[in-house]
């Protein structure tokens, strides 16, 4: 198997012996560099300090969202891994690729992939360019190409069952279920649906003044995104237990305190487990898969469907294309001037 780069993949394991290729000096950097080098060798370049001024370079620097840092920092968990107790700084490719070999083999899954060799890409560039290494070590390495399909997404049938999952006679049971019907029914972000006020409900025009992804240096987009009948009920139901709370979210634990990202992905994974799910899919961004997709089976309009979602364009729905392929199938069996020929 050919491995991101070109490169044939070293059979060398994700973990264990560390590979020689992971030494070089780093007096090859230019003077200008040096002082920064040096600074880092009086105790300033271990694993946990790099990281954490990586994290905060690209919060201020790069305005990444608190969500993308996690992220960059879950995927690049292997590779601190895999160096132990080595310099991050003195890798060379050939231990890139060492590294690498063992990611292919570990994760099978193309978005796992390409989440690890690009925070790889995106840590070592930033070495690169604050003058802590001479040359960027994955320079050459390619990052992998992610699918563009959404490989499947919660039936109808699944999201009955979540709903069913939640005791609706606790506060904390009609909440979870008011959750997943906004979710169901709106397809908005899980940072959304936890930035949502009360007061952001018009009742009249059946309306969620919903704040978007903030993007850096960026005033967050607003956009209204209407609800049906069903979440109507199931917010009036909610709100009921929910008025006597302090604060101003819209979804809080019973202090009245918003709930948090964590807690999001908690309860749904309770409620996975309760509901017995057996399939894979089951976050709370594969509910907005799933409406995404409902919603053109039923023949929603794209443009409409784009405004809700909060795309730019209408590219992402693209995504969603093959996953109709058994629809047109069936619709093609009923609808088919050839199969006339056979009842004529």
């Amino acid at each position: 198997m050919v491995g991101p780069g070109g490169l044939e993949p070293p059979t060398s394991p994700l973990s264990g012996a560390r590979s020689h290729h992971l030494s070089r000096s780093r007096n090859d950097a230019p003077s200008s560099h040096r002082e920064t080098i040096e600074q880092t060798r009086k105790g300033e370049n271990t694993l946990p300090d790099l990281l954490t001024r990586f994290l905060l370079a690209q919060q201020l620097q790069e305005g990444r969202a608190p969500a993308t840092l996690s992220r960059l920092k879950y995927a690049l968990r292997p590779f601190f891994a895999f160096l132990g107790d080595g310099d991050a700084l003195a890798v060379t490719p050939e231990g890139i690729q060492d590294y690498l070999a063992g990611v292919w083999r570990q994760f099978e899954n193309p978005h796992q992939r390409f989440s690890r060799v690009k925070a790889l890409k995106v840590f070592y560039a930033w070495l690169h360019r604050a003058g802590l290494i001479a040359a960027n070590p994955t320079a050459a390495v390619k990052t992998p190409r992610c699918p563009d399909t959404v490989d499947s997404v919660l039936t109808v049938a699944n999201v009955q069952a979540l709903r069913k999952a939640c005791r609706v006679e606790t506060f904390e049971g009609l909440r979870n279920r008011t959750m997943l019907d906004v979710a169901f029914d709106c397809g908005l972000r899980s940072g959304e649906m936890r930035g949502l006020r009360v007061a952001d409900i018009d009742w009249q025009e059946r309306t969620l003044r919903v704040t978007g992804k903030a993007r850096p240096g960026r005033v967050p987009p607003v956009r209204l995104v209407p609800f049906s009948v069903l979440v109507t009920r199931s917010l009036r139901a909610y709100l009921r237990e929910r008025q006597a709370l302090p604060g101003d979210h819209l979804f809080v634990d019973r202090r009245g305190l918003p709930l948090t990202r964590r807690n999001f992905v908690q309860i749904l994974e309770r409620l996975r487990v309760k509901a017995k799910l057996k399939t894979a899919r089951g976050s709370w961004h594969d509910l907005r898969h799933a409406f995404v997709t409902e919603m053109l089976r039923s023949g929603a309009d794209a443009e409409h469907l784009r405004r809700m979602l909060g795309h730019k364009d209408q590219r992402m729905l693209a995504r969603y294309a093959h996953l109709l392929t058994t629809d047109l199938v069936r619709h093609h069996d009923q609808h088919s001037p050839a199969d006339r020929l056979l009842r004529d």
